[in-house]
């Protein structure tokens, strides 16, 4: 139940208020946008930052446990693996102190806005620290998950971006990511972009899918899902 662990992480680490501030903009139609980039066109990367210590995959988990039990009030975007039990991040420190992150998700994990095919991950989640913008700091997690995730073997990387969100957009343009679909929809319920085909799915095609896969879990017993 990824929506409900999202909304609890949001209350104990952000307050009550701003949670439910939180859930019910995700009720709301909003405009976002799909950004791609292929691994095979990543090349020549630079996002080296003076000062700043990067961390990728499990052993990033380990050190952003330890710095949340050291540093109170970060955002949600730090919790993710409490949320959505993803036991690899990209987290950068400046000065011991956390400053930004990113996490990957593949198939596997759920997914808001895309339906992904082995071979596709979404970075998602990205965050730099209010004190820490303005150094690319963002960028340096987005390449360091990008590194990753081709060095993994997967062929095409995506990021869903709202579309106000310029200093986002700004970040995954310089990496070499590019817009390829628009999304006018909630940020949780809605059609999907379909990474296999290019295409968005319908509000009907939305809906068969949720009840096929709701009559798919009811005939389908617990030990067999």
């Amino acid at each position: 139940m990824p929506h409900v662990n999202s909304l609890k992480a949001r209350i104990d680490h952000e307050g009550l208020w701003p949670a439910i501030r939180a859930a019910l903009g995700t009720l709301l139609p909003t405009h976002f946008e799909v950004w791609q980039l292929l691994c095979a066109n990543i090349s020549g990367l630079n996002s080296n930052v003076s000062g700043t210590t990067i961390l990728a995959g499990p052993p990033a988990v380990e050190s952003l446990k330890r710095s949340r039990e050291a540093v109170s009030g970060l955002p949600v975007e730090f919790y993710r693996d409490e949320v959505d039990n993803i036991q690899s991040c990209f987290f950068a420190c400046a000065g011991g102190r956390p400053a930004a992150i990113a996490w990957a998700y593949d198939h596997t994990k759920p997914a808001h806005f895309l339906r992904m095919s082995p071979g596709d991950a979404e970075i998602r989640s990205v965050y730099s620290l209010p004190e820490f913008r303005g150094r690319g700091l963002a960028k340096t997690v987005i390449v360091a998950a990008c590194e990753s995730l081709t060095r993994g073997g997967y062929r095409r990387i995506y990021a869903v971006i709202h579309f106000r969100n310029e200093a986002s957009q700004r970040a995954f343009r310089s990496v070499g990511f590019s817009r390829v679909a628009e999304l006018n929809r909630p940020p949780i319920f809605g059609p999907r972009y379909v990474t296999e085909t290019g295409r968005t799915e319908s509000c009907l095609d939305a809906l068969g899918r949720k009840v096929r896969f709701r009559r798919f879990r009811a005939a389908t017993p617990p030990d067999q899902q």
